[in-house]
């Protein structure tokens, strides 16, 4: 997983890390309705694997293999600020 990864900078470690946090922010908006909380339509787990096997969630979550969608919306382990890149028209990078 320190591998490069070719849809952008980093390694495939970070890269899936970034596309299971989009999936699970997704997710939580579909089960939301106007400023309320996320309807626990979902329970999701997710889980890795290296020198162990089992629950990867970390923080509040920690150890739990199955969550409400809404506890996960309400429990980031952290917020990061990225620069959005994307290509007008032309071609051109634009952020």
């Amino acid at each position: 997983m320190k591998d490069a990864w070719s849809a952008g900078s980093g390694n495939k470690a970070d890269g899936v890390a970034t596309l299971i946090n989009h999936t699970l922010a997704e997710l939580a908006l579909a089960c939301q309705k106007e400023e309320e909380l996320p309807r626990d339509y979902f329970h999701v787990g997710v889980f890795g694997y290296g020198t162990q096997i089992g629950p990867a969630f970390g923080g509040t979550l920690r150890g739990r293999e199955l969550v409400p969608i809404s506890e996960v919306a309400c429990n980031p382990l952290r917020v990061e600020q990225r620069n959005r890149k994307d290509v007008d028209d032309t071609g051109r990078v634009v952020m």
